[in-house]
């Protein structure tokens, strides 16, 4: 580096000085230089800095579904309904060099099963209780609880509130995605974005009034 004219009489070069300090990347092509790597062209012609290679990223998704549901009067309060689910999906990605999922094939598995029962409290005021559990091949089982207090007062007005607890789990981008650079391989940078191995699932406090 060029030192400027006005560094201190005997100190010496690049010492505290931000101006003297070479740029990472050139100090990184020096260095696979001396090794005998080949050097990036981190640079086209327009000065614009090259990342990865243009290239096309093709996805294919196939998702199959199975629900099972049954609703029964239990007595004259009660209006129970169940269900159970399953969902298999199967993704193969083919990547681009500057945007890949790893693995590129993958198979996933979610089951899951829920309970409610409507009961009538009194003949215009009813409380609904439910409960879904969810078990996913990431963070396993997943609870969402929810109740609902309604009031009709009459054939045309209603008041209620209600209170729920929402679960969103990781997906496959939150846990898979790369942002390769290939480009810049040679000098240690090989992905600018990695997801998350340990990503857990976000989870949401609903509560709602209405009239």
């Amino acid at each position: 580096c060029r030192c400027p004219s006005t560094r201190s009489p005997g100190r010496p070069c690049g010492a505290g000085d931000s101006s003297c300090q070479p740029r990472t990347a050139e100090r990184g092509a020096a260095r696979s230089r001396r090794h005998g790597l080949p050097v990036p062209e981190s640079r086209t012609e327009d000065n614009s800095a090259v990342i990865a290679p243009a290239g096309r990223l093709s996805d294919r998704l196939d998702t199959y579904d199975l629900d099972f549901q049954h609703s029964f009067a239990l007595g004259k309060r009660h209006h129970p309904v169940w269900g159970l689910g399953y969902r298999y999906t199967h993704d193969v990605v083919q990547n681009a060099p500057g945007l890949a999922f790893s693995p590129p094939v993958l198979d996933r598995n979610l089951f899951s099963g829920f309970a409610q029962d409507e009961i009538g409290l009194l003949e215009n005021l009813f409380l609904t209780l439910g409960l879904k559990v969810e078990h996913n091949d990431y963070t396993g089982f997943e609870y969402s609880p929810s109740g609902r207090l309604q009031w009709n007062l009459s054939g045309q007005q209603t008041i209620w509130a209600a209170a729920s607890r929402a679960v969103r789990i990781p997906s496959r981008i939150d846990r898979h995605i790369r942002l390769p650079t290939p480009g810049f391989a040679p000098l240690g940078i090989d992905n600018l974005l990695v997801g998350g191995a340990d990503f857990e699932s976000e989870t949401m406090l609903g509560y709602g009034i209405g009239y």
